[in-house]
């Protein structure tokens, strides 16, 4: 999946002076894991039903575990995923995962 090259933050990466074009699966899922559900005023079912299933008291590890694998179903270029981690921390959840994509396995990890 071609892309924007996206620093730590988030933040379009212009360290080189330029943008930079990739095609890198771990940035693309990390991307779709940062919306939050109903974020999005163009489609409010897009994102990730944070508030609903995952984040306070409403922690399910079943659902989150399912909202996360469909996050990865809409990824082009995905073939596999080979391990996915999913740990409740102090104020949200952190997710790391490994992946094989069209280019090789790649990986990535993130806190919500």
């Amino acid at each position: 999946m071609k892309d924007l090259l996206l620093n730590a933050n988030g933040d379009l990466d212009l360290s080189t002076g330029d943008a930079q074009i990739i095609d890198d699966i771990a940035q693309a899922i990390l991307v779709r894991l940062r919306w939050h559900k109903g974020e999005w005023p163009i489609n409010t079912d897009y994102g990730v039903p944070y508030f609903d299933n995952i984040l306070g008291q409403k922690y399910n590890e079943t659902y989150i575990t399912q909202d996360i694998f469909d996050v990865f179903s809409e990824i082009v270029g995905l073939r596999t995923v080979n391990s996915l981690d999913i740990k409740k921390v102090k104020r949200g959840v952190f997710i790391k995962f490994s992946v094989t994509g069209d280019n090789g396995r790649e990986s990535g990890e993130i806190v919500i």
